[in-house]
């Protein structure tokens, strides 16, 4: 990755995240966000890597990530949505999102920009489990 990471933030980028998220069985879908706004924010974006930690599957709430929203248009289009309290799933859909479902180890590598959240995790007797995502952001 250390090319990638040179290519993309430089080699002089500083580690600015680094951990793990655990969701549990029942766990309610994050709301869509950005780790780093387009609106208001002084923050540059970032280099974020996840990486699930356990096989990931539709029931276990995977990331869902929405491709090409790391734009203005589409960040003010996500604050518009808030603005008129619409239904979460409605917002994924409205924002073309797509759940990562994927192996253990899979590396998920974008641009903290990017419109994201984390899945609804399910019940056991449904398929959830714990999911654990280790993150790491460069900026």
């Amino acid at each position: 990755m250390g090319s990638l990471i040179e290519d993309l933030v430089s080699r002089d980028a500083i580690l600015a995240e680094l951990a793990c998220i655990v969701s549990d069985p029942g766990a309610k879908q994050q709301p869509l966000h950005a780790d780093t706004l387009r609106i208001g924010s002084a923050c540059a974006p970032s280099l974020t890597l996840f990486v699930p930690l356990q096989d990931t599957g539709a029931s276990m709430g995977p990331t869902i990530v929405c491709q090409g929203t790391h734009n203005l248009e589409s960040h003010v289009s996500l604050f518009k949505c808030e603005q008129v309290l619409m239904p979460q799933d409605v917002v994924v859909k409205k924002h073309g999102c797509l759940p990562a479902v994927s192996s253990s180890g899979t590396a998920l590598v974008m641009n903290s920009n990017l419109l994201h959240c984390g899945g609804a995790n399910l019940s056991e007797p449904m398929g959830g489990g714990r999911r654990r995502l280790f993150y790491v952001a460069w900026q």
